[in-house]
């Protein structure tokens, strides 16, 4: 999925449902790999940007949360992994983004709960369309 989506340095990449972060390492290994390792940026903002700013994700399990913040020290990525529910109103401070890579979680929300973010265009405890909301506003 990185390859066909294909991010470049400087854009902002998030995944709303990040697990253990797969998809952001990912895009970052995809970004080093054609840059030489972000040394081919030149700048040194743009080579911190890329550390700090570019990857950034949410998780609602505590372990998982963990384990994504081990993946990304483990690959010098320090950018924002909230724990948190992206479909509780914590979620809206997650936009203004250029790429999302995500698995969405299936099933449904806490044993059938709506969503409780007041910014979803259509009311459902389908996790799975308020993910899709979420990502495409």
């Amino acid at each position: 999925m990185v390859r066909l989506i294909d991010p470049k340095p400087g854009e902002r990449c998030n995944d709303p449902a990040c697990g253990t972060f797969g998809f952001m390492i990912a895009a970052d290994a995809h970004q080093k790999a054609a840059t030489d390792n972000y040394f081919d940026l030149g700048d040194i903002a743009a080579q911190d940007f890329q550390r700090e700013k570019a990857f950034t994700g949410c998780e609602l399990v505590h372990d998982t949360h963990r384990l994504a913040l081990m993946n990304a020290m483990l690959h010098d990525i320090e950018g924002e992994i909230l724990l948190a529910d992206t479909l509780s109103n914590q979620g809206k401070r997650m936009s203004g983004f250029d790429v999302v890579l995500t698995n969405s979680p299936f099933g449904t929300k806490k044993g059938g709960e709506r969503a409780t973010r007041d910014d979803l265009a259509y009311p459902t405890s389908n996790k799975q369309l308020n993910f899709l909301q979420h990502i495409y506003p």
